[in-house]
């Protein structure tokens, strides 16, 4: 008999009441009268769920026996009587102490199982038994072969899917492996299905599947690989140096498949000498020039390309002082903000620039502001203290001078309000009337 097949068999339609032996074995008991205790069953019933696959024991201890029949029913099917298979079921087996044995139990199985013992008053105990189905995932999507994945062009859709059977009916979510969260920020998605429109680099990765139910959890994965044309990310457009120094410039870039990576300067292939050479690390592209001169200022271009397109950004090595940034500002006294700011030069700062101007209007007003206040290492603090000014919202920048020429201007930053600098464990940002802001914002009350 099959796997899947019931203990009932259409070919066996053998029953324990048809069997010449029984009738017999009536005739036998009756050879002599059993006069000891009554026989007594004192296995109690059981409710039994298993999983497919598995061997199933149902016992029937009974006292006092002696030599009355014992017989094991499923339903209204004799199975087994007192050692002789009634059954063709093969999966069927009686074991020692009168134990019914089913082996690789399936779905077909679930029923009453009841043990009887033929007296004066038949004495009987029943177990009742519920096969489930085996946990599992029978298909995932998209289909790859094993070992490979599935590739998809920046911008398409993914359709993820997973078909899990088992009872109880499992729930079925997505994770991601390796990875804490999806690209959306979700750290797991229930359902049977999830669709991701217009996908990136992010989306690359392996996806994974978990049904679950009360019998456990199973999993299976799929592999999906993005493809795109390349993406470049540099850390500063500007990198400060001079002469005789050891500058490095570094870009990194992401790209499926992967790139090539080309460094121009001033439009010319840059190529390895004594004092220049190239490394690259995982994705990041570095440039490094052992020992600066006068000729190697410039525009440098991390170019790179694929079959699906190319892209380039720019880093410019300048003997100019790097762009400016402000550091939180404080009151002198009540009517009196100073605004500080720090800039990096290899070269003494010869000049600074300052600009304001009311946040509606479109001209600045200059002013050439008080020498650098501090110097340590290569980084200049710098101050500018406004006085007279009438109340409003105002906007400022400034840029700074060494002998390499001038630098960018810093970023622009608004004060109004009231001024109170606040600490945060990423640096320092001023809050206006209570409130935290993003940007450092420089505070400035004029009382009348």
């Amino acid at each position: 008999m099959s796997k899947s097949s019931s203990l009932r068999d259409e070919d066996d339609e053998t029953d324990y009441s048809n069997d010449d032996n029984y009738q017999n074995d009536e005739d036998d008991s009756n050879d002599e009268e059993y006069t000891g205790p009554p026989p007594e069953i004192t296995t109690k019933g059981m409710n039994l769920t298993v999983m497919e696959d598995g061997d199933v024991f149902l016992p029937c201890d009974i006292n006092n026996r002696g030599k009355f029949v014992v017989m094991w029913k499923n339903s209204s099917l004799t199975l087994w009587v007192d050692g002789r298979r009634m059954n063709a079921n093969s999966r069927v087996e009686e074991f020692k102490n009168n134990t019914l044995v089913i082996r690789r139990v399936n779905m077909h199985d679930s029923g009453q199982y009841t043990c009887q013992v033929v007296a004066d008053k038949i004495i009987q105990v029943t177990h009742t038994l519920n096969v489930v189905r085996k946990l599992s995932i029978t298909r995932i999507l998209p289909e790859v072969r094993p070992g490979q994945s599935k590739i998809l062009r920046k911008g398409e859709s993914l359709t993820l899917a997973c078909e899990a059977t088992g009872y109880p009916v499992p729930k079925v979510f997505w994770v991601r492996r390796g990875r804490k969260h999806f690209p959306n920020g979700h750290e797991r998605m229930e359902g049977t299905s999830i669709t991701f429109e217009e996908v990136n680099r992010k989306y690359s990765g392996i996806y994974e599947c978990e049904a679950s139910n009360d019998f456990g959890t199973v999993r299976k994965a799929v592999e999906i690989h993005v493809h795109y044309p390349p993406e470049i990310e540099i850390e500063e457009e500007t990198v400060t140096t001079a002469v005789g120094l050891q500058p490095e410039i570094t870009c990194t870039v992401h790209a499926e498949p992967k790139a090539n990576v080309t460094w121009y300067k001033n439009g010319d292939i840059v190529t390895k000498k004594s004092q220049i050479s190239t490394t690259v690390v995982n994705n990041k592209y570095t440039l490094q020039i052992t020992k600066m001169n006068e000729d190697d200022f410039g525009s440098y271009t991390c170019h790179a390309k694929n079959e699906l397109g190319s892209k380039q950004k720019a880093i410019v090595l300048s003997g100019a002082p790097t762009k400016p940034k402000f550091k939180v500002g404080f009151t002198k006294d009540d009517k009196t903000p100073e605004i500080l700011w720090t800039v990096e030069s290899y070269l003494p700062i010869i000049e600074y620039e300052f600009q304001y101007k009311k946040l509606q209007d479109d001209k600045w007003t200059k002013i050439t502001p008080m020498q650098t206040v501090a110097i340590e290492g290569n980084m200049y603090t710098g101050k500018e203290i406004l006085t007279g000014l009438p109340p409003n919202d105002y906007q400022v920048r400034v840029r700074a001078k060494n002998s390499h020429g001038w630098s960018f201007y810093s970023e622009e930053k608004i004060f109004n309000g009231d001024m109170a600098a606040e600490s945060t464990n990423g640096g320092v940002k001023l809050g206006i009337k209570g409130i935290l802001v993003q940007i450092i914002v420089f505070s400035y009350v004029f009382i009348m």
